[in-house]
């Protein structure tokens, strides 16, 4: 199964930057409009739900459900799963991590996918690696840079 893990080192506490994962990050994170139009945004905790519709590269339903969550001094977590995938994307599993590293915080996006054929798992890659990495230096903006 693909596997996507992208780190960014922020500043704060894992308890302090879970707290903020609300609609307020999530509206920051959001690829352009053209890209993706949000219906429905209930929150980060277990049992909420977000549904959305890509417009590009192709019209497409995605839905995920927040489905397990866990929060310690050390570290936090918690991960939403497919429901309603695009043509082609067969499980979707995105676990948002966030693990003290001294006086920093390490925010660690970790997506795992399957995909239909080979060629389309190559283009899910792509699309989901750039869609990913282009939160980073969003995140440090928003918690504050920490190095790394």
């Amino acid at each position: 199964m693909p596997r996507i893990i992208l780190r960014t080192k922020v500043q704060g506490t894992p308890t302090d930057i879970i707290s903020r994962f609300d609609r307020q990050l999530f509206n920051y994170l959001l690829p352009p409009p053209w890209v993706l139009r949000v219906n429905t945004f209930e929150g980060s905790k277990p049992g909420d739900r977000v549904k959305a519709e890509f417009l590009f590269p192709y019209k497409a339903r995605f839905e995920v459900e927040i489905f397990s969550e866990q929060i310690t001094d050390r570290e936090c977590w918690f991960t939403d799963e497919g429901h309603k995938l695009p043509f082609g994307l067969t499980y979707w599993k995105h676990k948002h991590r966030f693990i003290a590293d001294g006086a920093c915080c390490i925010i660690s996006d970790e997506i795992d996918f399957r995909t239909t054929y080979l060629l389309q798992e190559l283009f899910f890659r792509i699309v989901f690696r750039s869609v990913f990495s282009a939160r980073k230096p969003k995140y440090r903006k928003y918690f504050g840079n920490c190095g790394g």
